[in-house]
Parts: C-alpha cells; sequence; structure tokens
C-alpha cells in the first residue's frame, strides 16, 4: 500500500476512526476514514477548505447539513460535499460509516456543490476495499477509479444495460429517495407500486430485501431523524407538520413511542445547549 503524508487535520474524530491513505500528495490520491459510529456520534462539524468529501453508510443512518439543508440519508446513500463548503455530518443509529477525502472531483458531480448521491455495487465494493485496507498492494488505483465512476447525483440514473427503469431493485430506490427528500410524502406503498407499475407485494419485498425494514417502518425512521433535527428550531407542532403528521397529538404519540421520549423535550434541550 502506498501512503503519502497529506495536511487534513482531523482531530477530534470519534473513537473507532481508521483511516487508510491511498497515494497521498498528488492530486490523484484517496484519503478513506472508517468510523465505528452509535447513535449521535458526529463525523464533522467544521469546514474543510482543502478536500472534497463523500460520507457513506451501509448500515447506518446519516444526517447532513449544509446552510439551510438537511438531508437524511437512508442506509446505503451517500452525500457529496465539495471543497469549501461547511458541513455537519451525524449518525443517528449504530453501524459502519466511511468518509472519502479527494482533490480531485468525479465527472459525473462536477455540477453539484453538495447533495446526495448513489453508488453502484462496484462503487460500493471498491470503497470497503479502500476503507478496511483490503486493497492489494498497487491496486489501489483501480479501485479509487471504480469508486470515483460509480458515483452519481440521485436524480441521474446509473448506466445499466441489464436494468429497465420500473424493475424491482429500481422501484425501491426511487421510493427512498422520495421519501428521504420530503418526510412529509403522504403516499402509501400502494401509491408508489401503482406509480412505478409494480404490485404492492413486489414493491414491499424488495423495500425490505434493500434496505432491512418494511417500508412503513423505514418511513417512520426517515421522519423522525428530521424530526430530532427540526424541534431544535421549530414548535412541535410545524416540526410534526413538515414531517408529515397531520395532528400535534398523532406526532407527539409517533416520536414519543420511537424515540422514548416527548419531541417537547427535544426542544427544551436545544433551547438549553
Amino acid at each position: 500500500m502506498e501512503t503519502l503524508s497529506l495536511a487534513l487535520d482531523h482531530g477530534g474524530d470519534p473513537p473507532g476512526c481508521h483511516d487508510f491513505g491511498y497515494g497521498l500528495g498528488p492530486p490523484t490520491g484517496v484519503l478513506v476514514l472508517r468510523y465505528d459510529v452509535a447513535a449521535g456520534t458526529l463525523l464533522t462539524d467544521r469546514r474543510d477548505d482543502l478536500l472534497h468529501q463523500l460520507y457513506y453508510s451501509p448500515d447506518a443512518a446519516l444526517l447532513a447539513s449544509w446552510e439551510d439543508t438537511d438531508e437524511a440519508l437512508a442506509p446505503r446513500e451517500a452525500v457529496w460535499v465539495r471543497r469549501g463548503r461547511s458541513h455537519r455530518v451525524l449518525a443517528r443509529s449504530t453501524g459502519t460509516a466511511y468518509r472519502v477525502c479527494l482533490r480531485q472531483r468525479p465527472s459525473r458531480l462536477r455540477a453539484l456543490e453538495a447533495g446526495r448521491v448513489t453508488l453502484d455495487p462496484d462503487a460500493v465494493r471498491h470503497l470497503v476495499s479502500l476503507g478496511t485496507g483490503a486493497v492489494r498492494h498497487g491496486d489501489w488505483r483501480a479501485a479509487r477509479r471504480g469508486l470515483m465512476a460509480g458515483l452519481a447525483p440521485t436524480d441521474e440514473p446509473h448506466p445499466d444495460p441489464t436494468r429497465r427503469p420500473g424493475t424491482e431493485l429500481d422501484g425501491a430506490a426511487a421510493v427512498a429517495s422520495a421519501i428521504t427528500a420530503n418526510p412529509a410524502d403522504g403516499r402509501s406503498l400502494a401509491d408508489f407500486a401503482a406509480e412505478l407499475h409494480m404490485s404492492t407485494r413486489t414493491l414491499q419485498r424488495d423495500f425490505e430485501r434493500r434496505y432491512g425494514a418494511s417500508f412503513s417502518r423505514w418511513r417512520t425512521g426517515v421522519r423522525m431523524l428530521a424530526a430530532q433535527e427540526l424541534l431544535k428550531v421549530l414548535p412541535v407542532a410545524e416540526a410534526g407538520r413538515r414531517v408529515g403528521y397531520r395532528t400535534a397529538s398523532a406526532f407527539v404519540a409517533a416520536f414519543t413511542r420511537e424515540r422514548g421520549c416527548t419531541p417537547g423535550s427535544v426542544g427544551r434541550s436545544a433551547s438549553r445547549g
């Protein structure tokens, strides 16, 4: 493994951080940090003027913030932040998270300042190999190229001639993107299935296989993640409305059941902090 030093201060990273540097120094190098995270782990909360950043987790839910934007990422989604952009990334559940630091920007992300991105299966495989030190000596360049080629904005499909729009795999991803972008989206699984020309049962099965939870359970989780942050700046009723609850009482009941505390206590804690 080729490793050269690069000026990057990642001091203050949470416990369980492992870093792997490949060809650092030239613009073509890559640094991958792997975190063992728990709910509430802060991956970064500062501005980095030197490097582009990519955050990804195969199993933990991440919350990314920049400027006036908050993005609750589904497991297996990633967020891209161009260098020089102030941002914050927080883990909302237990799992493994990866942070990729690059000096060169992937060609398909050149127009994206910050936002959610997708990784094709090959990109995930290359990222994990880089982030676990499993890359064989001299093979890191090919792994980096594979990772870069497999990144795309969420609204840009990956070119895959074997997959047609509307197939099972596309359906679950499309639904997850819609809910993550707008937690208040009130469409049912049957509504989504009809729009995608799929059966409700097929879409549910695909959703469970891809995200490890039913559609209803997964959507509730996304809503709670978004609400947790909104409660820091909004009244309970307004936060609930923005994540899809028509009444404050329904929101309070759901939040208390999922989080084990009332939404009002979250707001009070934020105001004291």
